[in-house]
């Protein structure tokens, strides 16, 4: 987990760099609600994704200069991820997921759908629509989490 999320973004970010430096450009990063309030059992995702997070954060800091914008994504939604968390709990705690769901998520009471709650927001932020937003936190998860 440490090694796809810390270093699967500090290597990669860096290595499309030259590529945008003579012409701009944009980088999404994925991080997590979890990283502000993680949930028991995931503290190596939470703490994966808080890495990422600060990443983004800084790295505007250097690459703005070049027309190049990077943000991290925060996205709630359905994903294998999500079956292989809920795979790995007692039925107990899958229903206990649910509720705490439920009582989170403004927006349905549930993860959103990745190609209609996620694809489209990716599409305006690697657009010229959004070409004012770097160093941010986009939260895409139906009020599960509010981001400052």
């Amino acid at each position: 987990m440490l090694d796809v999320n810390i270093k699967g973004t500090i290597f990669i970010n860096p290595a499309v760099f030259p590529y945008l430096k003579t012409q701009g450009g944009t980088i999404l990063n994925f991080g997590s609600d979890l990283a502000s309030d993680p949930l028991p059992l995931l503290v190596h995702y939470a703490a994966s994704k808080d890495a990422v997070q600060s990443f983004t954060r800084a790295v505007v800091r250097e690459w703005g200069k070049y027309g190049i914008r990077v943000n991290a994504v925060l996205p709630a939604v359905w994903t294998p991820m999500i079956d292989g968390y809920r795979g790995n709990i007692e039925a107990e705690s899958v229903e206990g997921h649910d509720f705490f769901m439920s009582d989170r998520v403004c927006l349905g009471e549930k993860f959103g759908d990745v190609e209609i709650d996620l694809v489209p927001v990716l599409a305006f932020l690697v657009s010229e629509a959004s070409r004012w937003i770097t160093g941010q936190l986009v939260p895409v998860n139906g009020g599960l989490s509010l981001v400052r």
